[in-house]
């Protein structure tokens, strides 16, 4: 008799790509987040289900990043994660939270809870 291996079901998430200037649009660093997040997907089998981006500083226009707040609804819209390269993409500023409702998963793997776990224990070192 042959064992079925049930694969786990594959987590939906939302891609989210954030640059500070034009010049970084030029230079290749949008691409390249793009291009991590969706290897990341692909190694962790994970279904990108929309991807959005903004060009614009995190901290002197935190409220008009319409890209983000798109994202954020397409993640609770579907119950998705939101995949990001590290959390400056999403904001530089705090004034600007993120609701808990949200799943968030940074490309090197850490997910927010051990990001904020390793802080709370003072280990910031990168021993999570």
């Amino acid at each position: 008799m042959k064992t079925i291996r049930k694969r786990k079901p594959r987590k939906e998430a939302v891609l989210y790509c954030r640059v500070s200037g034009w010049p970084q649009c030029t230079n290749g660093s949008l691409g390249t987040q793009l291009r991590d997040g969706l290897e990341y997907s692909k190694r962790n089998r994970i279904d990108v289900v929309a991807a959005f981006s903004d060009v614009g500083s995190a901290s002197d226009c935190d409220s008009q990043l319409m890209g983000r707040e798109q994202a954020l609804k397409v993640c609770r819209r579907r119950g998705a994660t939101l995949l990001i390269q590290d959390y400056g993409r999403l904001t530089r500023t705090s004034k600007w939270t993120l609701n808990s409702d949200i799943e968030v998963i940074i490309f090197n793997g850490l997910t927010m809870s051990m990001l904020q776990d390793a802080i709370f224990k003072g280990d910031i070192n990168g021993n999570y």
